[in-house]
């Protein structure tokens, strides 16, 4: 089953470095925030969010998408 998971997504833009990609990232359903220094580092945040969620108990999940309903 798919669930549909809902991230903010701060970058913080330093206009000496506008390549750099650097900020926060937030769970919505469990408030979970993490900083990250690159792009990389971002994926992996994301990745791990995206894992712990799914390993949470069922009724944490946010929705199913229409498909799989």
């Amino acid at each position: 089953m798919r669930t549909s998971r809902t991230f903010v997504l701060r970058v913080l833009a330093d206009p000496d470095e506008p390549a750099e990609l650097r900020g926060l990232i937030h769970s919505v359903a469990s408030g979970e925030e993490q900083r990250f220094a690159d792009g990389p580092a971002l994926l992996a945040l994301l990745r791990n969010m995206v894992k712990a969620a799914a390993q949470s108990a069922p009724g944490d999940r946010e929705t199913e998408e229409e498909g799989d309903r």
